[in-house]
Formats: structure tokens, sequence, C-alpha cells
């Protein structure tokens, strides 16, 4: 049986087989699967890297990047550092605190309060080489979007490329639920020289092991460019042209009524032509009493996208498909052995987010695709 992937997890495997998703010249969207509790993601994947004055983070790998004043090769060939590569603040130059600003975008899927993990190790900067007291620290923000300006102490006891997960306890941020599917910038600042780090973690439990969070797969990394992708937010209700047999039960969503059948239907204009990934969510009714059965079928452009169930109870599900074009119809048809409302489940509002992929390796990106054996929905707009 072959499985359709979301076109997001698709085309980060698209992005590994064109040498994209470990280039930090790539801007990146860091993209939390629907339904994972946790989001990871490698150190050197960020958006962006500001040297405020010559120093700070500089992005390292085994080739080796460099070799630090006491001889180590950065990285060493022996490193531990997952995907073989990392950040390091420069151990060659002396720096003084907030020398440069890392920034993840991130977008989740799960709202709740994620505990940061982070894997590091220290390199000798030479300027006390008894120990790393002075090669172990680095700046977390308290929140998403703030600077950083927490002290973060310590490092895992791994040193010389030899990495290590530590738990940042006071490091705790909130995903709310009107975060969830909006673009998040976390902000990691340079403290001192020759503190490294290989891969940041955060998740909904305060007690994750380092074997766990070494077996936990990293976040989907969506390709976009400057200045970012466009992510709006698609509201059904709004935008129909025709519905019968159901409500409005959230704002911008829809739900079947007092029927057994049911529709909604309408246009979506999007800013501007291109690739957009269209996700709409549908929540399954909490009540043992509800029709596991019960199906909600999403068809774009006219063609069927895939169906959500009623099961298991108060649960999300996510279909998503990628159009092309400045617009695309959407239709709703819901079905239930039961003619009582609040047993149906219901459509969320949804999402669109652009897909920037360079129009000279479109082509080679679906071949890819297909060479992988991976199915994705996609639709092309007629003009």
């Amino acid at each position: 049986m072959r499985r359709n992937l979301s076109f997001v997890a698709a085309l980060a495997l698209v992005a590994i087989a064109l040498g994209l998703s470990a280039s930090t010249a790539d801007a990146l969207l860091l993209v939390q699967r629907p339904g994972e509790s946790y989001m990871l993601f490698e150190a050197e994947t960020y958006d962006t890297l500001v040297s405020h004055d010559g120093k700070g983070f500089v992005p390292v790998d085994r080739t080796p990047t460099f070799t630090s004043p006491v001889g180590t090769p950065v990285l060493p060939a022996g490193t531990t550092a997952s995907a073989q590569a990392a950040l390091i603040d420069d151990p060659r130059v002396g720096n003084s605190d907030h020398s440069s600003t890392v920034t993840y975008r991130l977008m989740f899927r799960t709202p709740g309060t994620y505990r940061m993990y982070v894997r590091d190790s220290a390199f000798e900067d030479g300027g006390n080489t008894g120990n790393y007291g002075n090669e172990d620290s680095f700046y977390s923000p308290p929140s998403f979007g703030a600077a950083a300006t927490v002290t973060q102490h310590g490092y895992s006891g791994n040193t010389e490329g030899n990495y290590g997960w530590r738990n940042l306890t006071d490091a705790n941020y909130v995903v709310t639920p009107a975060d969830v599917g909006q673009v998040l910038d976390l902000n990691i600042d340079d403290r001192e020289s020759g503190f490294s780090l290989d891969r940041i973690a955060l998740s909904t439990s305060t007690s994750e092991s380092g074997g766990a969070l070494d077996n936990k797969v990293n976040a989907s990394g969506l390709p976009f460019g400057s200045p970012g992708p466009a992510v709006l937010d698609l509201d059904w209700w709004a935008n129909r042209t025709a519905d019968s047999g159901v409500y409005e039960a959230t704002t911008g969503g829809a739900r079947l009524d007092d029927v057994n059948t049911g529709f909604i239907e309408g246009t979506i204009a999007l800013p501007f032509g291109g690739a957009w990934l269209v996700e709409m969510p549908f929540r399954s009714d909490e009540s043992g009493s509800r029709d596991p059965d019960d199906t909600a079928d999403l068809f774009i452009d006219g063609s069927l996208v895939g169906t959500a169930y009623n099961t298991p109870a108060a649960a999300t599900t996510l279909l998503s498909t990628v159009v092309f074009g400045s617009s695309f119809d959407y239709r709703v048809e819901f079905s239930s052995s039961n003619a009582q409302y609040h047993l149906h489940m219901q459509s969320w509002p949804g999402f669109a987010t652009q897909v920037i992929v360079p129009e000279p390796t479109t082509a080679l990106v679906w071949s890819l695709l297909a060479g992988l054996g991976i199915g994705v929905g996609w639709r092309r707009r007629r003009r």
C-alpha cells in the first residue's frame, strides 16, 4: 500500500535530495507534523544568522571549517554532531555578549507549552584551558518573537565535537490555539565563544531523555525566498457560494445540521499565483454516541483530496493538497447515519502556505517525488 505524505513532508525529502535542507544559504520555514507534540531541528537550519560585529555564531561541518585555538579541527572527523554540522560561537575571535542572533521560523500544528532541549558541546577557546567554564553558555528568548535575553549556563558535559542533550528547565514556550498555523520566530544569541549548538528540540514533555530525542525525526523544512512565505487564514464559510444542510458552528468552518447529508462549496481567491499548500482541518465529535463512520469528503478544483472520519473522539484530521494559480474551488460533502447536529464532525478554518520552488527545478522536484515513490496530492487550476 502506498501511503500519501503531506506535501510539506514530501518536499522536505526532495530538499534533501537537492541538497537544500542542509544548506545554510536557504531560508527555511520549519513545520511541525500534524498530531505531533514536539518539534526538532538542526541548529544550522536557521532562517537568518546576523552578526552584529563580525563575531558570534558561525555554521561549521566536518570539512573541517577551521581549526580551534588549541588545535581541534572544527568539526573533527569523529564528531557526533547530527547531520555532521552544527553552529559554534567562533572561538578564534573574542566576542562580546549578543555578537550574533540566529532566528528560526517555526510553524506549529499542536498547541501547548513547549520545553526547550539543546544538543550541545564546548570547544576550548584558549582563554582558560583548565576547564570549559568560559565556553558553556548562550542566550535564549523568554517567549516566541522576543529578543534572546535569558542566560543559559552550563553544557551537556560533551566537548570538542562530541554532543549531548540538555534540558533547559527555565526555557518554556507557549503555543496558543491562535498560534497554530502561524509563523513564530525563535531567537538565539551567542554569549561565550567555543559554545556549540547541534540540534534544538521543543516538546510538550518536560522529561524527554537524550535517547528519545535522538530517535525523533526533524521537522519538515520548507524552502522559501525572502521575505518569507505568505501564510493565509482560510474562511470556508465566508467564501462559500452555495451550501445545503450545514451551518457555521465554528467561525470560518462548517458542520452538518440535523440532516444526514449536506455540503458547502465556494471559491478562495489567493493574493497571487504560484504554488500553495492548502490545508483543511476536520474535528471529530467528542461524544461516545457519535457514529465513527460519518464522513467528510474534501474536493479541490473538482478532485477528491481525501476523506475525514468522525473518529477517534475529539481528534483532528488534516487534509491537504497543493494548488497552482491565483484561486481554487472547494467543496466539502458531509454524510452521517444520524440526524443530530451535536454528534456530527465539523470543518475548521484552514490555511494556505505559499510554496516557492525555483521555476527551473520544478520539473525536477516532481520527478524526484515520483522517483522516491511518494504520492502527493496536488491540483493545477485550469486558466
